[in-house]
């Protein structure tokens, strides 16, 4: 929630010509929510596999292809 009130801001400052679309401010006011992303992309690849239903699932298709 704090990261999406710091990219409202951002918009907000914009908006008004406080700072440029590009900016270091503007780059520092987004960087919690790009932290965020990246850490939850890497979290499901990590940990978001649940092994037994992979499994499974190769030995349902196993059972189609016979």
């Amino acid at each position: 929630m704090t990261g999406a009130t710091l990219v409202f801001i951002c918009a907000l400052l914009v908006m008004f010509g406080v700072i440029q679309q590009i900016s270091v401010w503007g780059a520092i006011l987004a960087l919690p929510v790009a932290a965020n992303e990246m850490i939850l992309a890497v979290w499901f690849i990590v940990k978001g596999f649940n092994e037994s239903a992979l499994a499974s699932m190769s030995a349902i298709k196993k059972t189609n292809e016979s």
